[in-house]
């Protein structure tokens, strides 16, 4: 081989070396332009919608991930007793707190904590430190997901899917991982706190109920005991006695 033909081998050896890891720079930064756009076109819809709708934001909690391909909200509106979720779809959904009975953490399709409801059998599995205990751990994880159960047939759950592959390097999972871990945690919080005021309005709803069948029950009673005094049934110091009585009771 010439020196020539030398020459120009090593020349296009040096355009494969140089031009493979170029080539490769310029798509991860098309990527990241695209999946930035992206996320900037979920965030104007979200904005958008939020003004429409009035909506207060009380706690906020959001996750993006890594490389911007992922990206997640929860809102939660006191005034209006609501939660509003957003996964990379950009778009909400409405969940009334009186629908919300629970919540947990799945990672690689296995429970790592959750909360539910007394009244729905309580603690889902593991309870709120298996989450935190969960932040420890550091391996490549392939699916990363939280879920709010609803007190609804129709829509009885709504997921969250903040990891759905294996990340490019180890750095990257473990931001992502820790990343979807404090999302978790925060929305687990908020969570409980609605599932306790929910459990304390349904215990004075039931005392507010129970009072009402009792009031309805002592006029039907103290009728009955009227007619009976009318119609010469009962004497008037029975009719006292039996009327003081009712009262007591109540």
């Amino acid at each position: 081989m010439s020196s020539g033909d030398d020459f120009f081998a090593s020349l296009i050896l040096g355009l494969i070396f140089i031009g493979g890891p170029i080539a490769v720079c310029i798509d991860v930064n098309r990527e990241n332009r695209e999946n930035q756009q992206r996320k900037n076109g979920w965030q104007e819809r979200r904005d958008t919608f939020r003004t429409q709708r009035n909506i207060e934001r009380t706690n906020f909690y959001s996750y993006t991930s890594f490389n911007n391909d992922t990206d997640a909200e929860f809102i939660l509106d006191e005034k209006h007793r609501t939660v509003w979720a957003s996964d990379s779809t950009g778009q909400y959904v409405e969940i009334p707190f009186k629908e919300i009975v629970g919540c947990e953490t799945i990672i690689d399709n296995q429970s790592v904590g959750g909360i539910g409801r007394a009244i729905a059998g309580g603690i889902l599995a593991g309870g709120a430190g298996a989450i935190v205990g969960a932040l420890t751990t550091h391996k490549k994880i392939a699916s990363f997901k939280f879920v709010i159960y609803r007190n609804n047939l129709q829509k009885p759950s709504y997921y969250y899917e903040l990891i759905h592959s294996i990340s490019n390097n180890q750095t990257e999972n473990n931001i992502n991982y820790e990343k979807a871990m404090r999302f978790s945690q925060n929305v687990t919080a908020s969570i409980k706190a609605i599932i306790a005021q929910n459990e304390s309005k349904s215990k004075s709803e039931i005392e507010k109920e129970n009072k009402q069948n009792n009031e309805i029950n002592l006029e039907k009673r103290l009728k009955s005991l009227d007619n009976l005094l009318k119609k010469g049934l009962i004497s008037d110091k029975e009719y006292n006695e039996k009327r003081s009585q009712l009262l007591n009771d109540l």
